[in-house]
């Protein structure tokens, strides 16, 4: 195979390797480590953020609650700091201190009732920055990912399809654009 007839298939399949990283970017994008952000920020000493990630285990409908403190003075995760978080919801108040996982702290809560999207959430830091106290929530109908990006990604799969299917076609029948380039004849440079 020549060279420009190299460079004439790379070209076509580009599409098509766009439209698949699109396609596999597109659950990535819908939620992160955590999930639905409930709460994020600053007062005082800390930065605090708090998500929620809902799942079933077997019956029963659970939350991941994932939290990150920050220490603002020095711009880096304080995972010696005590972290108290309340979780109020129109059902009851869960209250617990989430052991440090990984760069965050994390919890497993069982939320029987599926109401964890109208928690009202207030998370207590202290720690040798000082202390705070962050309220936030409820966090409303869960976000998804923007209307315009399942059908333009979408159009992107089938354009490329497209240029995909064109491209076998022309080569089945012997009309590729390079057909006629194998007469070319490459040096390579002496080493």
């Amino acid at each position: 195979m020549s060279r420009a007839t190299h460079r004439a298939t790379r070209a076509r399949r580009a599409p098509l390797l766009a439209a698949v990283v699109v396609a596999l970017g597109l659950p990535a994008a819908a939620t992160a480590h955590g999930g639905y952000q409930m709460v994020a920020a600053t007062k005082g000493p800390y930065s605090v953020t708090v998500r929620a990630r809902p799942f079933m285990d077997g019956q029963t409908s659970k939350i991941d609650v994932t939290s990150y403190v920050v220490r603002q003075d020095i711009g880096e995760s304080d995972l010696n700091a005590k972290l108290e978080l309340q979780l109020k919801g129109p059902h009851g108040t869960l209250r617990f201190s989430p052991p440090v996982v990984g760069d965050g702290y994390e919890e497993i809560v069982a939320d029987p009732k599926n109401e964890w999207r109208y928690w009202t959430v207030t998370a207590r830091v202290s720690g040798a920055a000082g202390e705070t106290i962050i309220t936030g929530g409820p966090v409303g109908a869960p976000p998804g990912a923007p209307t315009w990006l399942i059908p333009a990604s979408a159009v992107v799969i089938v354009v490329a399809g497209g240029f995909y299917v064109a491209g076998r076609r022309r080569r089945a029948a012997g009309t590729d654009d390079d057909a006629g380039d194998d007469d070319e004849v490459w040096l390579d440079a002496p080493a």
